[in-house]
């Protein structure tokens, strides 16, 4: 596991030209390091709406990305499974754990995971998890229905 935040709640963090120039040779000769010393599977954490990132990631040999933080701009899961889901597992992005995890009911929450796990899990590439930590205030219902869905939907065959 490596990672940086690369983005925030309303995209990059900085200017991805920036990033391609000072950050990503570095990242790229971290990640091809790894992989010649290991047979090691790389995650990597950046929270936000990192989408235009992850053709960088892919392209420095990241197999993993977590979270997805889905509901912000670009992370829409079927816009994500469509362009990068042959080439990098998603780990994450069950469920929207700002907006719809502690405010939703227990059934929307239910129909919430089964949408996501419908879009990402065909074809494989998907590991299930909400989008990030539970935090403070959720409803233990709520808890109980994310969990229920993913057991209920969860498994490959």
């Amino acid at each position: 596991m490596i990672g940086d935040d690369l983005a925030g709640q309303r995209g990059p963090l900085f200017d991805p030209a920036f990033y391609r120039r000072v950050i990503k040779p570095r990242q790229k000769a971290l990640v091809q390091h790894i992989k010649r010393q290991t047979t090691a599977k790389i995650w990597y954490h950046t929270c936000g709406a990192c989408s235009v990132y992850i053709p960088e990631l892919i392209d420095n040999g990241v197999d993993i990305v977590n979270p997805v933080q889905i509901g912000l701009e670009g992370m829409e899961p079927a816009s994500l499974k469509a362009q990068f889901g042959s080439r990098i597992c998603f780990w994450g992005g069950g469920i929207d754990a700002q907006h719809v995890l502690p405010f939703a009911s227990p059934a929307e929450v239910r129909e919430h995971v089964r949408a996501n796990m419908a879009v990402f899990k065909p074809g494989g590439g998907y590991v299930f998890n909400n989008v990030h930590n539970i935090q403070h205030g959720v409803p233990p219902e709520n808890i109980v229905a994310l969990f229920d869905a993913a057991y209920e939907l969860g498994f490959y065959e």
